[in-house]
């Protein structure tokens, strides 16, 4: 088995580049537990809602001519420490509050198929643009998005619930290896590369869904002795529920290979801790009036936010990334949905590189040239015949 090698991508010497070739980009996704390891595939329906989707993006090289066809790798950014319960919720030490959310940007020496669980074509790009966006993690997100911070904050619509503008546009910006994919993306349509996805690719959303007019941007100084207590408090009442998830996961694993007669009782045990566990965090929920939230303020820079009893927003939902020209029916018709950017007339987005086959009804201006090409070199002839002709007559009247 080939091993799968991470780096992480500091310097531009690192920066991979085959020149002349063209890349295949995917949307790259998989399964990982808040108990702090990698999920297997093999247990991916198995983990009752514990787990989250870790994301990356894939690069795949094709040039038949060159040695490095099919050449592989990812980027994706993640927890330095890894995804686990203390790199989210920060630690009370003498009194202060201690994160430990950096985040990294790594560098996969292929796409691991053990590990990806999906892949979605997004796009081709080149092998400049691939440079270029490696550039841009190392002078642009490693200096401005470093910290990994899981919650936005947006702004509710008109009745009060969380829209899918907002929640992509929001005041308050998360920094998760979603948001790194999909910075990554937003930098290639920056570029104009054509999104060509044939379905759109989902994302993990968490926010808080309260009006920016509500959302206080506080000084952690001012604030100390609330956010101290706070997150005592929180990282309490956390322990004892992810207790509860690791009591329910190893349950499971004994109902698979209990005898039958012992897999009633196991069952009633788990229903049991299932309605315990939905208790303690209905408790949760309706304890705290009061959140303080470290993440990103709207400037840009690193701060606590204070939300009164925030709504909260988590869910796995499609993305609103575009496609850059619509889809054509088998009768030759633009197919106008709501993931295309411009669907009438077969028009890409501006400055965007044009499909090979576009419409079938618009204009092959390749033929019309041909055409007028072959009239030309008959007209020619024709003349030459003509010209030749007169000569002849000449030349016998003579």
């Amino acid at each position: 088995m080939t091993p799968i090698v991470y780096t992480k991508l500091v310097d531009s010497d690192q920066i991979v580049s085959f020149p002349g070739a063209t890349f295949r980009m995917y949307y790259l996704e998989a399964s990982i537990s808040i108990l702090g390891k990698s999920t297997p595939k093999s247990l991916n329906n198995n983990i009752v809602g514990l787990n989250f989707n870790h994301v990356g993006v894939g690069f795949q090289a094709f040039c038949p001519s060159k040695p490095y066809f099919r050449t592989e790798f990812t980027l994706d950014f993640e927890l330095l420490t890894g995804f686990t319960f203390d790199a989210l919720i920060p630690k009370i030490i003498d009194g202060e509050v201690v994160w430990d959310n950096e985040g990294e940007v790594l560098i996969g020496n292929f796409i691991d198929r053990n590990y990806w669980t999906r892949a979605d074509y997004i796009g081709e790009v080149t092998n400049d643009q691939v440079v270029a966006v490696q550039q841009w993690v190392i002078d642009t997100w490693n200096v401005n998005m470093l910290m990994y911070s899981l919650f936005s904050g947006c702004d509710p619509d008109a009745e009060g619930n969380p829209s899918r503008e907002n929640l992509f546009d929001p005041y308050m910006k998360s920094s998760t290896c979603n948001d790194f994919a999909y910075d990554v993306f937003d930098f290639f349509i920056n570029l104009k590369v054509c999104i060509n996805y044939a379905v759109p690719p989902m994302t993990n959303v968490n926010a808080f869904v309260v009006p920016r007019a509500e959302a206080k941007e506080v000084e952690y100084e001012v604030y100390k002795s609330a956010i101290v207590e706070y997150y005592t408090s929180l990282r309490a009442n956390l322990e004892s529920l992810l207790d509860l998830f690791t009591q329910i996961e190893a349950l499971i694993a004994e109902i698979k290979v209990a005898p039958i007669d012992e897999i009633p009782a196991l069952i009633l045990e788990l229903g049991l801790l299932f309605v315990e566990t939905l208790v303690k965090i209905g408790e949760l929920y309706i304890e705290y009036e009061v959140v303080y939230y470290y993440g990103y303020w709207t400037d840009g820079s690193i701060g606590y936010w204070k939300y009164e009893k925030p709504p909260l927003f988590v869910n796995y939902i499609e993305s609103n990334l575009y496609r850059s020209y619509p889809a054509l029916t088998t009768e030759g018709k633009n197919v106008i949905d709501s993931y295309t950017a411009e669907s009438q007339d077969c028009v890409p987005i501006a400055g965007c590189c044009e499909p090979v086959k576009c419409c079938h009804k618009g204009t092959n201006w390749g033929l019309w040239i041909a055409l007028i090409l072959i009239l030309l070199v008959l007209v020619v002839f024709f003349i030459l015949y003509l010209t030749m002709g007169r000569k002849t007559a000449t030349k016998t009247l003579l």
